[in-house]
């Protein structure tokens, strides 16, 4: 996003060969930019996986939900 920021003012994404959205940047961050989403099995190694997220991520809101379900807001 940020190289189209720099090289246009309106940017299409385009999936399989049809337009999927169309818009300003600041249009396409506040309507698409939700941040990460990770999904890990925390039955093996709990701690070690939040120490890693923790370590690259400054706003970790990671909970205890069962390991099919994303965490989100990362």
């Amino acid at each position: 996003m940020d190289e189209a920021d720099l090289l246009g003012d309106r940017i299409a994404i385009i999936a399989a060969g049809k337009l999927q959205c169309c818009g300003s940047s600041v249009f396409l961050k506040n309507s698409f930019a939700r941040g990460y989403y990770l999904s890990l099995d925390m039955k093996s190694a709990p701690q070690k996986y939040k120490t890693i997220t923790q370590d690259h991520n400054h706003t970790d809101h990671s909970s205890n939900q069962p390991s099919s379900d994303p965490v989100p807001g990362m």
